[in-house]
């Protein structure tokens, strides 16, 4: 059986094996992660719903780029659950490993949410449906989409200096809609506990989190 979330005005299901990480919320952040036994992880954090979802997509990119030298983001939108998703899918190197990052953002109920996973490319593959599931029940969790409904998406798109090689320009990602932890420590622990179960062994990057410091402006 699945485990079940339901805190912070959240509810989402995550494998039984797989542990919680709720040191963010204790800090009085919105924000909570759960782990695969050997470091792979799906987080989300929740924002005011003047956040802009592409605008948070970029905030994530940044942190992740200023982390991780060799970056490649292709942009991503999508649909679950009727509702419209912005993000990008993120490849990288980590510990001579490739990585992957999924970043999903969306807005409803008067909140947006940040979705991010993260997997070494060897476990990837067989991971992408759990972070898939988990995504779709924490949007269940929200119930049915309501016609009408500002989903945020209809703004500027994240454009060449975010997806590409290149740096965002100053002033790009100021003070606002990420204060410091809402992307918080704990993403990329370095500790994951729980064992057995279908995802034991699972091998992912470990270290410090990039996105900690993240900052987005209006």
């Amino acid at each position: 059986m699945p485990a079940l979330y339901r805190k912070l005005g959240l509810s989402f299901t995550y494998p039984e094996n797989w542990s919680l990480d709720e040191a963010e919320a204790l800090d009085g952040n919105r924000s909570v992660a759960v782990y695969s036994p050997d470091g792979s992880f799906w987080s989300v954090s929740v924002h005011p719903g003047e956040a802009r979802p592409r605008k948070l997509v970029k905030a994530a990119i940044k942190a992740l780029r200023e982390t991780y030298d060799e970056l490649d983001a292709e942009e991503i939108e999508d649909s679950m659950a009727g509702r419209r998703l912005v993000g990008a899918d993120v490849n990288f190197y980590c510990l001579d490993l490739t990585n992957t990052a999924v970043i999903r953002s969306f807005a409803t109920s008067g909140v947006v949410c940040l979705v991010l996973a993260q997997a070494d490319d060897r476990d990837f593959a067989a991971l992408e449906n759990v972070f898939k599931a988990m995504t779709l029940s924490l949007l269940q969790g929200f119930g049915e989409a309501v016609a009408g409904e500002d989903d945020g998406l209809d703004d500027d798109e994240l454009g060449d200096d975010e997806l590409g090689d290149g740096e965002l320009g100053d002033g790009e990602l100021g003070d606002g809609e990420l204060g410091d932890g809402e992307l918080g420590n704990g993403l990329l622990g370095d500790s994951v506990l729980g064992d057995g179960g279908p995802n034991a062994g699972l091998e992912a990057p470990r270290g410090e989190n990039p996105t900690a410091d993240a900052d987005d402006d209006e």
